[in-house]
């Protein structure tokens, strides 16, 4: 599992200095309880940047090596064995009915599978894991499950205005890829991956590059599309940096609704304002974030409109904030 890490890849690198022994002989020839720790803690993360998991078959393998630890303490769970027996009672009948497979089967559909061995369960795994996204849903008449919404249904999801569907890991594929191709080359992200902090200006840079790449019409990333794919909200506020916090678990990337709330703070704190001017200016930040774009029609417009007293006096000083647009 170790192995499938993708290593090159920038979550993996940022903490690479920490976990690269778990890739050695030499940490798994005395596996201390420190090192079981490291595995659980910082190893483990990693594994949700395995590319293409067949979900079904890891959830099966883990409820069989589950079974597997319990028989070595003898303590074999009930519900585990019922729910391994009901998996397999779900997959098709031809699977079931496979000579090669007949052994896995029929232990797991006996009382044996309460005795089985370390042998055995490994070779339940092997024949079975695989063929788990080929089981049947179990259904009940009087059961309604009602997923969020940012399951797709069946598995899709539907890409730009003329509704392409596309599949939720395929999707998720994609995205990523395209956010990767953007960390080995923005200075914002080798900043951060030097253990450095970026410039504003190159956050700001960074926004307009996700931005522009990831609603190209290859991916079109939308609150929608974020949602289903990832359940996560992609909104004004957080912008595409909170949204590439996300999915790279990198915490060193602030919002976008922080970056503009910054240079709007520095802006103030070099001039002179008065209270009135700066509860403007505040407003202005509000509108600058919901509209990510602020034109001088903007100022004659509501809310700004009920600061007017204040515009003129404001606006006759060149104000950096202007080069936060996308």
């Amino acid at each position: 599992m170790i192995a499938r890490i993708p290593v090159e890849s920038f979550p993996v690198r940022k903490v690479w200095a920490e976990i690269e022994s778990a890739w050695t002989d030499a940490f798994w020839a005395n596996v201390t309880q420190d090192r079981i720790d490291a595995l659980r803690l910082k190893v483990g993360p990693l594994l949700r940047f395995v590319p293409d998991v067949d979900i079904a078959a890891e959830t099966f393998a883990l409820k069989v090596e589950r079974l597997n630890l319990q028989m070595l303490q003898k303590k074999p769970a009930p519900e585990l064995l019922k729910a391994i027996a009901e998996d397999v009672s779900r997959l098709p009948q031809h699977v079931r009915d496979a000579a090669a497979k007949q052994p896995s089967v029929q232990l797991a559909l006996s009382l044996d599978l309460a005795t089985a061995g370390p042998s055995q369960l490994h070779r339940m795994i092997v024949d079975l894991a695989g063929e788990m996204k080929n089981k049947r849903r179990a259904e009940n008449s009087f059961i309604k499950i009602d997923l969020p919404d940012f399951i797709a249904g069946k598995g899709y999801l539907m890409i730009g205005p003329t509704g392409q569907p596309m599949h939720v890991e395929e999707y998720r594929k994609r995205v990523e890829q395209r956010i990767l191709s953007i960390t080995d080359r923005h200075p914002a992200l080798i900043a951060i991956r030097e253990g450095r902090q970026p410039s504003e200006g190159d956050l700001i840079d960074l926004e307009r590059v996700l931005h522009n790449e990831l609603t190209n019409p290859e991916i079109q990333l939308s609150e929608k599309t974020a949602r289903q794919a990832y359940g996560v909200r992609l909104d004004n506020r957080a912008g595409f940096l909170g949204f590439v916090r996300f999915v790279l678990d990198l915490d060193a990337i602030p919002d976008y609704g922080a970056v503009v709330a910054h240079s709007f703070e520095d802006h103030i704190t070099a001039n002179r304002y008065t209270s009135d001017q700066i509860r403007f200016l505040r407003s202005v930040q509000e509108v600058f974030i919901t509209k990510r774009l602020l034109a001088e029609a903007d100022l004659y417009e509501a809310p700004l409109t009920n600061l007017a007293a204040t515009r003129s006096s404001v606006t006759s000083r060149p104000i950096r904030y202007a080069a936060l647009s996308n």
